[in-house]
């Protein structure tokens, strides 16, 4: 991003513009659409875009980093769960479905910032995300006794990614209610340390 927006006005538009980008990602490739087309998209003027956006690469990249933060902000929202088993399936559900969400929007998205050679320009805000996730998971298996809560926190993380970028994707729309049950069942028992 060339400039962050200071105004109201100016974060309406270029929220306006990530948004655009993220429409046209979810409708084509990026080599399908035109910063003019965001722009139009977004009911702004080509030449607002360019006061904070480089290119099309930064427009991809800022819907990462909003994805990310999108993400993280959702799953530090869910109610920790207490020690019971009903509570921690709940749970795990919750987040699993909230991953699945978020994932099934942006479904383009992992593929374009790895095209685009993006995905190391976003490892700190994936890194900050995931060590916040990591910690926040640990907190959890911690409050299920977990007999190391660090490593269930890890695992459980781990297992959030696995779902959501590869199990997911490699899943038919029918298939997503019973994977999504089977992960919340493992989720739950790696973040109650029985496995």
């Amino acid at each position: 991003m060339r400039r962050r927006p200071r105004q109201r006005r100016a974060r309406e538009s270029v929220e306006a513009l990530v948004e655009a980008t993220r429409q046209l990602l979810d409708e084509g490739p990026v080599t399908s659409w035109s910063t003019d087309a965001v722009a139009e998209r977004a009911g702004v003027s080509i030449g607002t875009l360019y006061q904070y956006f480089e290119d099309k690469a930064d427009l991809v990249r800022a819907v990462g980093e909003r994805h990310v933060r999108g993400i993280a902000e959702a799953l530090a929202g869910i109610e920790p769960p207490d020690a019971s088993e009903p509570s921690l399936h709940r749970y795990a559900t919750t987040v699993l479905e909230i991953t699945a969400d978020a994932h099934a929007r942006d479904h383009r998205l992992h593929d374009t910032l790895i095209e685009l050679g993006l995905a190391p320009s976003l490892r700190e805000a994936v890194a900050g995300a995931e060590r916040d996730a990591r910690k926040g998971l640990a907190r959890v298996a911690a409050r299920q006794r977990a007999p190391d809560p660090e490593l269930a926190g890890g695992m459980a993380y781990d297992l959030i990614e696995r779902f959501a970028h590869k199990r997911l994707g490699e899943a038919s729309g029918d298939e997503t209610p019973r994977l999504l049950a089977r992960y919340a069942d493992e989720l739950a028992a790696v973040l109650a340390g029985k496995t």
